[in-house]
């Protein structure tokens, strides 16, 4: 088997996509590539991503090889979990402070900062649209972050977030307040799941 068919054999089995990170697991140099690109045999979709033709790119999965310190967030997240029908405009990430966003703002994507010590709370993963394993933060997060940044988000977005929120059977309110606490936003979660619930 040449390296070009182990190549397309790997992207075959991980539906139709590669990063450059898993050719050199794969202990392949990494300018197979660059030569399968040149040859048509393969689409960089943007850095360290590539997929066969006519494969339809996971935006995703993109943003996150690209942005391994990313986590997807408020909007994102709410779309991702169900809590919202609006698909967002722009993809919403969560990066660690001191960590600089340039190329990502470059790409239309919409950055929160928060202290490294917070920024794996409610840290999950789960399946792209498309089935690829990304992360982003789990529902109790979520929301938290939305109430924290209650004046960044559109207010139809965040009000139909939280009554999606209060009538799921696999909500975690306990978690809800923990997470509410560390953020201090326990006061006006309380607030609104009194009204809610």
């Amino acid at each position: 088997m040449t390296t070009f068919e182990k190549i397309i054999n790997y992207m075959s089995e991980n539906k139709g996509i590669v990063s450059t990170a898993d050719i050199v697991k794969l202990g392949i140099d990494k300018k197979y590539l660059s030569l399968m690109t040149r040859k048509g045999l393969i689409e960089r979709v943007s850095r360290g991503v590539y997929v066969l033709p006519n494969t339809l790119e996971d935006e995703f999965y993109s943003i996150s090889v690209r942005c391994k310190k990313g986590i997807f967030s408020h909007e994102t997240a709410l779309f991702l979990h169900d809590l919202s029908d609006r698909t967002p405009l722009a993809f919403s990430i969560t990066l660690p402070k001191g960590y600089n966003p340039s190329s990502l703002k470059a790409l239309g994507i919409e950055c929160f900062f928060v202290k490294p010590e917070y920024h794996s709370l409610g840290k999950i993963r789960i399946a792209s649209p498309q089935g690829k394993e990304i992360y982003t933060y789990d529902m109790e997060r979520t929301i938290c972050d939305l109430v924290r940044s209650k004046n960044r988000i559109d207010i139809q977005v965040f009000t139909d977030a939280l009554k999606r929120y209060s009538r799921r059977k696999d909500k975690d309110l306990n978690k809800l307040m923990r997470y509410a606490k560390v953020f201090k936003v326990d006061g006006k979660i309380r607030e609104y799941m009194e009204v809610l619930i």
